[in-house]
């Protein structure tokens, strides 16, 4: 769920200092929870701007920690936005929250016990 590479490229970054990575992961799983009620609650209520900004927000963090299945579902909801204004899709928002959902629990599993 998430590339090794990206893990690799953190722990050369911090001196091999795995904490980091708990860190990185624990501040992660807080703001893609806070960003994924966001997300719901302005799809809701069709305010696109406010789910634009939170669907890029976290595009961005799940990319920067190698989380590629996430970014690119938030990469697709972001397009649909700019080239649309809108976006009703809620198939792909529930895909979006069961893969955030999963990449939570991966997180916890594998680098947070």
């Amino acid at each position: 769920m998430i590339k090794e590479a990206t893990i690799q490229q953190i722990l050369e970054l911090s001196g091999g200092d795995s904490s980091i990575l708990v860190e990185l992961f624990e501040s992660f799983n807080n703001d893609a929870a806070e960003l994924q009620e966001e997300i719901v609650a302005a799809f809701e209520k069709h305010d696109y701007k406010a789910l634009k900004s939170s669907i890029h927000t976290l595009k961005g963090l799940s990319g920067t920690i190698g989380a590629t299945s996430v970014a690119e579902l938030c990469y697709n909801i972001d397009l649909e936005l700019k080239n649309s204004g809108a976006f009703t899709d809620e198939n792909a928002l529930q895909q979006l929250v069961e893969e955030n959902e999963k990449l939570k629990i991966y997180i916890i599993d594998k680098y947070l016990k």
